[in-house]
């Protein structure tokens, strides 16, 4: 597996640890409801993962449903592409994941407008979509050059 194969994998190995994270932090709350760190971070670190969730649960009734029906599939085509040497299964992974970061940092910052007006969107969360955007467009990067080299090669 080349380098650049191995780049396509950062954007689907962060967004589930990002996601499986949330509901971490989800299911920690449910036995500790009195702590104030976990709230925090579930209010405004997390906040863009917990309107994901919404925006997907007016579409489907389904308990985590980020984890299960988008970033799980996308983790596992991504795996099956660079297990079977199929270049078109992790660039699609890679580039999906890329289109879900953008909608995960347009849930964060543009979405929730009265968040916005009160000034409580602070610097974690602004990491955490750096983050996300940063490593998702690396590996949606690295999938455009390996078929640009490819197309390069196969006419060069």
């Amino acid at each position: 597996m080349s380098r650049l194969a191995k780049l396509q994998l950062i954007g689907p190995v962060f967004l589930l640890v990002a996601v499986a994270g949330t509901e971490g932090v989800g299911l920690a709350l449910a036995y500790a409801p009195g702590s104030e760190a976990l709230w925090y971070i579930h209010l405004n670190v997390l906040a863009p993962f917990r309107l994901g969730d919404d925006v997907l649960g007016t579409y489907l009734d389904t308990a985590h449903g980020q984890l299960y029906l988008i970033e799980l599939p996308l983790f596992l085509l991504a795996c099956g592409g660079c297990y079977s040497e199929r270049p078109l299964a992790l660039a699609v992974a890679s580039n999906l994941c890329f289109v879900h970061a953008v909608f995960l940092a347009y849930a964060g910052f543009v979405y929730e407008p009265v968040l916005a007006r009160i000034g409580v969107m602070g610097v974690p969360r602004l990491y955490l979509c750096a983050g996300l955007l940063g490593c998702a467009l690396l590996s949606f990067a690295a999938s455009h050059i390996i078929y640009l080299r490819a197309i390069r090669q196969e006419h060069g």
